[in-house]
């Protein structure tokens, strides 16, 4: 938790200091707004989950809500808070996080590429392992990292469409079972062992930006 805070910490350090140099240097006061942007997007698992005497291949799937509020310093730049919901299949996150946003031309279609960093809290969570693979997945909250590569294309002077390919790294839990010879294996009911574990996602997402 305290690394978790420290990095929060040190994002605000960096978003304000951001602000304060881009505010004095951006060029049309005009384009200077708070805006708002909201996106939906899908992710699957990606890379293997190693646990004792076995390997579990990541087979996730996520569905992904966000509703940022950001302040647009001029027409490549703006920076804010992001507010989600991550629904796997046995489980959901609340995640928060500062992004950073940027579009690389002015042109009506323009290179966008993005950044979010935060905290993923927990919204449930099924208690009984899955059927197939006997483990709890996600299990803990924690600390995210996201990034996305995409297109802004522009419908109008107050409203974007925005196509990213996305990626997407969430540290949590896995609970799991350790079966004893001796004793009933119990493993489709209960977990009795958990480790950490750092669950990487690649996706898309479709937003509106106004």
């Amino acid at each position: 938790m305290k690394k978790t805070i420290l990095i929060i910490g040190l994002c605000f350090i960096i978003f304000a200091n951001g602000f304060s140099q881009t505010r004095d240097n951006y060029k049309d006061p005009k384009d200077s707004k708070f805006v708002f942007m909201t996106t939906i997007g899908v992710a699957g698992g990606i890379g293997d989950i190693e646990i004792p005497n076995r390997t579990i291949k990541n087979r996730l799937f996520a569905i992904q809500v966000n509703q940022l509020l950001a302040y647009q310093f001029n027409q490549n730049f703006f920076m804010g808070v992001n507010l989600g919901m991550d629904f796997w299949r046995y489980t959901a996150f609340i995640p928060v996080s500062l992004n950073l946003s940027v579009n690389f031309t002015k042109t009506k279609i323009a290179p966008h590429w993005y950044a979010n960093m935060g905290y993923s809290f927990k919204w449930y969570m099924n208690q009984t392992p899955e059927k197939n693979t006997k483990v709890i997945h996600g299990a803990n909250p924690g600390p995210f990292v996201e990034t996305g590569l995409g297109i802004n294309i522009k419908v109008s002077e107050k409203v974007s469409l925005l196509i990213l390919g996305t990626y997407k790294m969430q540290h949590s839990n896995i609970k799991y079972s350790v079966s004893d010879p001796n004793e009933p294996d119990n493993s489709e009911y209960f977990t009795n062992s958990e480790k950490e574990h750092h669950y990487h996602f690649a996706g898309v997402k479709f937003g509106i930006l106004y």
